[in-house]
């Protein structure tokens, strides 16, 4: 299956027809999406044990960026339909996403704390946002942000990203 194209730059849109809400292409996604969303939830013991490897597979790759001068930022981006529906009914937040990304001392965003990053987006297969909306998304996240830098490390993620390089 085709869900979207993929640049050199990293860029990626989504593939016209998945789109298009009804069509065959979508269709198609959203019963794949549904053959996981469709089983008995994850126990909370089970969803505790895929944090703990989620943060063990990012811990050391957040480590080599820290050790080079960089910073991780963690976005839940939004969902919508049978997706969204079910990260709130498995408790997703609470038992993998929080802990997940509570132990780094990173900048988090979680777009359900957002009502500007999760709201009059296309969401068309509930799970990525549409080509027309991801602009409107990258122009909404800037101010949030840069807030969630201020929160965190108390200092403008300006200032981060214009600081003098030590070896300068």
């Amino acid at each position: 299956w085709k869900l979207g194209h993929h640049y050199a730059d990293r860029q990626t849109d989504m593939w016209a027809p998945v789109e298009v809400e009804g069509s065959f292409d979508n269709e198609q996604i959203l019963a794949f999406w549904m053959l996981g969303l469709g089983r008995d939830p994850e126990t909370p013991e089970r969803m505790e044990e895929m944090a703990q490897a989620a943060a063990e597979f990012f811990a050391p790759l957040v480590e080599q960026l820290r050790a080079r001068g960089g910073d991780v930022v963690f976005i839940r981006m939004p969902s919508s339909g049978k997706y969204l529906e079910h990260d709130l009914a498995t408790r997703y937040r609470e038992l993998t996403w929080d802990p997940m990304t509570e132990g780094f001392g990173a900048v988090a965003v979680n777009s359900m704390d957002y009502a500007e990053l999760s709201s009059e987006l296309e969401i068309p297969e509930w799970s990525h946002v549409s080509r027309r909306s991801q602009d409107d998304f990258s122009r909404r996240i800037v101010p949030v942000l840069e807030q969630r830098y201020l929160e965190v490390r108390g200092q403008s993620i300006h200032e981060i990203i214009n600081r003098p390089d030590s070896d300068d």
